[in-house]
């Protein structure tokens, strides 16, 4: 019994409960106990058999390698898809600090240009000459600023 017991001591420790439940009839009770306070409680699950002496002397070593392999598997799933998770956030992190990165490099950039466009002698500016404003407004505004900022010439608007 030991033997199959083997697998899940070199994890975690156990607890090993043998009750008599009545009329020769025998409980063990395997509880597999928590490696850290962030284990998982799907692994902690207890694993109880009942039977008569002779049933759990011969099926008892079979149902603690299934149940062995079962909790082995569950473990092993859980830390791939931990190790998973952890990897994708670590992706996602640093996608969103070169994010950062890049918009401070631009805001840099931008904040060393001058602040309306240079304009050589003799030469205007060309605009949409359906809309004209000097700055971006978002679509919730655009009607309103249509109506109040738009004159149709060519010219940026003045704010």
């Amino acid at each position: 019994m030991f033997k199959e017991l083997a697998p899940l001591l070199a994890k975690r420790s156990l607890i090993l409960t043998v009750s008599s439940v009545g009329d020769e009839r025998i409980r063990v009770t395997i509880t597999p106990r928590p490696t850290g306070k962030d284990d998982v409680k799907e692994l902690s699950q207890p694993f109880a058999v009942e039977g008569t002496a002779e049933e759990l002397d011969t099926e008892l070593p079979n149902a603690i390698v299934g149940y062995t392999a079962q909790h082995m598997t569950l473990e092993n799933s859980l830390a791939q898809v931990k190790a998973s998770m952890e990897a994708t956030l670590k992706e996602v992190k640093d996608e969103a600090a070169k994010k950062v990165a890049d918009a401070k490099k631009t805001a840099k950039v931008g904040a060393k240009m001058p602040a309306g466009p240079a304009k050589a002698a003799g030469v205007k500016a060309v605009v949409c000459p359906i809309f004209c404003t000097s700055f971006i407004v978002s679509v919730a505004r655009l009607s309103l600023l249509i109506d109040s900022r738009s004159r149709g010439c060519g010219e940026v608007g003045s704010a």
